[in-house]
């Protein structure tokens, strides 16, 4: 018997083939690089959508300014006081997104980049720069929600032994990959 045992989260399963079906593989949301978004992280830091009860009552600041982002302000705007920021001039979502939050309370600033992440056992506050005047300001926040995209992160397709050429795995004309058993 040449099963192939495959090792999840919730356990393990044998079988004599397994398709590796990732899409264009494995993501993790794109990072902005600041001052106090490591050490935050899950303390007010989140990446994509916010958990509304997580947001209840809170001041957010949602980083972004495509659809995820727009979708995010929007799906809390009830429960928390909700400021946007995205570093382009205009909104990049669909115009049903950028026209509900702009007709909404939500508080909109463009042109406007992160500097630096504040908190000491949790995010406190977020110095923002607008980039056309060079204004820096300090706004308070307990949670930092980051909408920008996703990166796709082949590190668990390459541990699990598979050939890549480039971010895709490696297969012939009829999609074995270079284990026996395992196709793409």
């Amino acid at each position: 018997r040449n099963l192939i045992r495959v090792t999840s989260t919730t356990g393990q399963s044998e079988a004599r083939a397994v398709i590796v079906a990732t899409g264009g593989g494995a993501f993790e949301p794109r990072k902005i690089g600041k001052p106090g978004e490591a050490e935050l992280k899950g303390k007010g830091v989140v990446y994509g959508m916010p958990d509304i009860e997580a947001c209840r009552g809170k001041r957010v600041l949602v980083i972004g300014g495509g659809d995820s982002a727009l979708e995010s302000a929007l799906s809390i705007k009830d429960v928390a006081e909700v400021t946007m920021i995205h570093m382009l001039d205009k909104w990049q979502g669909m115009d049903a997104y950028v026209e509900e939050v702009q007709g909404s309370r939500i508080k909109s600033m463009l042109e406007t980049e992160t500097v630096e992440i504040k908190g000491k056992e949790k995010v406190e506050s977020v110095v923002v720069r607008n980039k056309k005047t060079g204004d820096t300001q300090e706004i308070p926040v307990e949670m930092v929600s980051i909408n920008i995209g996703y990166l796709m992160d082949t590190k668990i397709i390459r541990q699990w032994g598979l050939e890549l050429e480039g971010n895709q795995i490696k297969v012939d004309n009829v999609m074995n990959t270079n284990l026996k058993g395992v196709y793409s």
